[in-house]
């Protein structure tokens, strides 16, 4: 009786990571369909283009779409607005991160058309801190310049 109700519960287990893994990946498609969605739809967006098209303070010589579009794969672009009414370019894109492929989510703030600052990074939306933040932007640009 205990080895028939140990299977079962093994069993249980096992269909329940199985569905959970499926629920996982569907997810995962369904928020990277989204994304290539929001990227074509602003592809255009004066936001959007504000921000590839410009440069962080430490790294002059070098857009930021640029940089992104040689450090990622599949690297996509959406502008909306925070609850808090703030105009928000957001980045995602697919990278190595400690021998895994994590997806890396980062957001510009805008605070007018000529001016916005780096906000929140997460990899597979768990946050990141700042010290991750610039260690980050330091590969990426560091990478960007080596290649040219």
């Amino acid at each position: 009786m205990v080895r028939k109700n140990l299977f079962l519960l093994v069993l249980v287990l096992l269909l329940s990571a199985c569905s959970n893994e499926s629920e996982r990946a569907a997810k995962d498609i369904t928020t990277s369909v989204q994304d290539q969605l929001n990227n074509k739809r602003d592809q255009d967006n004066k936001n959007v283009l504000a921000v590839k098209g410009g440069e962080l303070q430490d790294y002059p010589d070098s857009t930021i779409g640029d940089a992104f579009t040689e450090f990622f794969r599949d690297p996509t672009w959406k502008n909306f607005k925070a609850a808090t009414g703030e105009n928000v370019v957001e980045f995602t894109g697919y990278m190595i991160y400690e021998n895994t492929t994590v997806k890396a989510r980062l957001q510009f703030l805008l605070s007018d058309e000529d001016f916005f600052e780096v906000g929140a990074l997460s990899f597979n939306d768990v946050p990141q801190n700042t010290l991750m933040t610039n260690s980050l932007l330091a590969k990426i640009f560091e990478n960007y310049e080596s290649s040219e």
